[in-house]
């Protein structure tokens, strides 16, 4: 039986870190992250839980709902700005320990789905550049604007 703090397997999940930012700042800023929590479906026990996955689609909300009520329409970017990379743990690791940017590029890319399974990060070698590519994975492109803005 699944718990109330772990998504659905149907939904694509996240480890949350970006939501916990959000949940921070806002608390930070005076925002009701408490209201905020519950519209988006989540809880505090999540927040406060760092191995709790959320559902993709709760985090994308509270990012929006965080957003608004900071009246901040570059949430995303700006939680970016002042966050540290080891704290998504094994995308960090796979990173880190590749000897060349493209090896790092790659490795994330095929780590990535396990950080978040609603974002399909992908590599293209190609003359003369490679190309990055984000595509959003059973989530509505329009409704993920601070999670891709974020990476």
């Amino acid at each position: 039986m699944r718990s109330f703090d772990e998504p659905s397997r149907s939904q694509p999940s996240a480890v949350g870190n970006i939501a916990r930012l959000a949940y921070e700042l806002g608390r930070e800023e005076g925002a009701d992250v408490k209201t905020l929590l519950s519209k988006a479906g989540l809880s505090r026990t999540q927040m406060d839980n760092p191995d709790a996955r959320l559902e993709a689609k709760a985090q994308i909300r509270f990012l929006d709902l965080v957003a608004e009520a900071l009246g901040d329409d570059l949430l995303g970017f700006h939680l970016a700005l002042h966050f540290d990379l080891r704290m998504v743990g094994l995308l960090y690791y796979v990173f880190a320990s590749s000897s060349t940017l493209n090896d790092a590029l790659r490795n994330g890319a095929r780590c990535s789905s396990i950080v978040n399974e609603s974002i399909r990060f992908t590599v293209h070698d190609g003359k003369p550049a490679t190309r990055l590519a984000f595509q959003s994975v059973d989530i509505g492109r329009q409704s993920d604007r601070h999670q891709i803005e974020f990476w």
